[in-house]
């Protein structure tokens, strides 16, 4: 028979796998967004939408509870994790990044 404690940890894992499978749908979502950004020559990150993200997160997580510093962390890692998804289709499919003169960004060039 389980005991309590056994039955929370199977049920904290599955939580924890439940939070892989939304990151998993998240990924899907960049890797599209990708490749329309490479499409219309757009640099991968955006500064604004990134601070924006990162501010309606700590007010949701804060509004669930949770501190919004971790939350912060938490979206930043994932962001990153984003970047580096997005870059990587970036050395196939005939796109060759260069640095925007403008800011310095990577965009896609399409030769």
């Amino acid at each position: 028979m389980m005991d309590e404690v056994d039955e929370l940890r199977r049920k904290i894992l599955e939580a924890t796998i439940d939070v892989l499978r939304a990151i998993r749908r998240r990924v899907e979502l960049v890797e599209e967004l990708g490749r329309v950004k490479r499409e219309r020559g757009l640099p991968i990150r955006s500064p604004e939408v990134e601070r924006e993200l990162i501010s309606r997160v700590r007010e949701e997580g804060a509004k669930m509870g949770l501190n919004p510093d971790f939350c912060e962390k938490v979206v930043r890692a994932i962001i990153e994790y984003s970047v580096s998804v997005q870059a990587r289709g970036w050395t196939v499919e005939g796109c060759h990044p260069r640095r925007n003169r403008e800011d310095g960004d990577l965009v896609c060039e399409v030769l």
